[in-house]
């Protein structure tokens, strides 16, 4: 059994819904983790024991190269902790940030997407959907690897079962959660990829608003609006815009966020997509800086 004393602790780098987030070091094995701290008096009096129990329940069975690996959990008389694996150059939201205009050049985001979808294809083959896809729940690390995080939210299901339970963050939620009448099932990771590769191209996500209602009503309405990148005038004087993201790109998130979940495009298909394909192994002298170049080590 593990305990406290086992680990020297370093700084805090984040903070949980129940508690901090803490890079520390295993003494015996001098190994780099991190361990998420929760209170469980906090646990106890939201009444989430049930919810803690599947996070570590269903991310402890994970194994692929881009989910955060949970190594083991322990507890004392104040805290519930989570044994996680180290990606120290942070999350996807804050290396979002950092990048030129505050968006990724699309050879740097294919292979990020490229990643992510793996791991969401794997999850689901193993009957588990995340349910809350957004940047600050990808972690990065060496060499640009992707490790998706956070599973809070997940939940271990078959494709026949509808799930009822309203989940996720804002601007990720789906049409069949915003309109739950026929709950949701696996469609909802699908829409989620969707919605980040937007947003780690155009730098926010597609259907934000500044009222709840208005989100709302811009997801049920799953008209994406992509970015002009100039106006010009044609050979016959009209004015027309020409958007910002490719062909592909465009074709890649149109495909993934449709309406109906039913016609979303399956993920052994999103895998080889013409556009993941085009830039699989990178190439940040298009225009991109990696993930990390802002991070630090």
């Amino acid at each position: 059994m593990w305990q406290l004393d086992d680990f020297e602790l370093g700084p805090c780098i984040g903070v949980g819904s129940f508690g901090r987030i803490v890079a520390a070091r295993e003494r015996q094995s001098k190994a780099v983790v991190v361990l998420k701290a929760m209170k469980k008096r906090r646990v106890e009096r939201l009444k989430v024991q049930r919810h803690i129990a599947h996070e570590i329940e269903i991310q402890a069975h994970l194994r692929h190269p881009n989910i955060l690996q949970l190594f083991g959990f322990f507890w004392d008389s104040s805290h519930i902790f989570m044994i996680l694996e180290h990606a120290h150059r942070g999350d996807l939201s804050r290396l979002l940030k950092k990048q030129p205009e505050q968006r990724f050049s699309e050879s740097c985001a294919a292979p990020l997407m490229a990643q992510v979808i793996s791991a969401i294809e794997y999850l689901h083959r193993m009957h588990v959907i995340h349910r809350d896809l957004k940047p600050q729940n990808i972690l990065v690390g060496h060499n640009r690897q992707v490790k998706l995080g956070d599973f809070g939210w997940a939940v271990h299901t078959y494709p026949d079962q509808k799930r009822w339970t309203l989940c996720g963050t804002l601007d990720y939620l789906p049409p069949e959660i915003v309109h739950a009448i026929n709950g949701h099932s696996f469609g909802v990771d699908t829409w989620g990829l969707g919605v980040l590769a937007y947003e780690l191209l155009e730098g926010c996500p597609p259907f934000s608003a500044p009222s709840c209602e208005e989100t709302y009503r811009r997801i049920l309405k799953a008209s994406i609006p992509f970015a002009p990148k100039e106006q010009y005038r044609d050979a016959e004087g009209n004015d027309d815009e020409r958007l910002r993201l490719s062909a592909g790109a465009r074709s890649l998130i149109s495909a993934l966020l449709r309406k109906e979940p039913g016609e979303r495009l399956p993920l052994q298909d999103a895998l080889v997509h013409p556009w993941l394909r085009e830039f699989a192994q990178g190439d940040d002298g298009a225009g991109g800086q990696s993930p990390g170049a802002h991070a630090g080590a």
